[in-house]
């Protein structure tokens, strides 16, 4: 899942097309953990974007929104990959 693969780059600082998928690595505990609490929402104007039949419009990429303990607020967004 999307979630998965985000959990991982977000542990790693990168995700890799076999190794992120082993066995030992798909089961660490902090793993699973951060994999539970990522969830996602659509935005009706990313979806607009990517069905945009304007290819100088249309998306491919997304927007995340970290919110750690102590209350900060990390935000970033891309467009295309």
């Amino acid at each position: 899942s999307i979630m998965y693969i985000f959990a991982v780059a977000l542990e790693d600082g990168r995700w890799h097309h076999v190794n992120s998928y082993t066995r030992e690595r798909a089961t660490r505990p902090g793993t699973v953990k951060l994999w539970q609490k990522i969830r996602t929402v659509e935005d009706p104007q990313w979806t607009q974007w990517y069905h945009d039949q304007d290819p100088n419009k249309k998306r491919f990429g997304g927007r995340v929104e970290i919110l750690f303990k102590n209350g900060q607020k990390l935000v970033d967004e891309l467009g295309v990959a």
